[in-house]
């Protein structure tokens, strides 16, 4: 398993956190699967901003979780959000803070 965490340096717009899922994943996707030929999962967790903050992490804004064999299967260039959230499974699970779910990007791919 590979894990990525990427944290803001300055405090982000919730919509641009939201928005910047798909194109983060799209970053590694599939390429970390086909550089390393073991590599069974990934996940890209978009980390809050902590301010200089020492000691604990604070909780995740984003976490996206993945199979090799469902990332093989998926067109990273094209995907969408939307797409994205309809084949969540358990080899593909994505995760997103209540201030996440409840941006107008999140809403407009859930059709909420």
């Amino acid at each position: 398993h590979l894990a990525v965490y990427v944290e803001p340096l300055a405090e982000p717009d919730i919509e641009a956190v939201a928005a910047a899922t798909v194109p983060l994943a799209a970053v590694f996707l599939p390429e970390v699967f086909l550089q390393w030929p073991g590599l069974l999962s990934f996940d890209i967790c978009q980390e809050r901003y902590a301010a200089g903050e020492s000691g604990t992490p604070p909780p995740p804004e984003t976490v996206l979780n993945v199979t090799r064999e469902v990332a093989l299967g998926i067109d990273w260039d094209t995907v969408t959000l939307a797409e994205l959230l309809a084949r969540l499974s358990p080899d593909f699970t994505l995760y997103a803070s209540t201030e996440v779910q409840q941006s107008t990007t999140w809403s407009t791919a859930t059709g909420t």
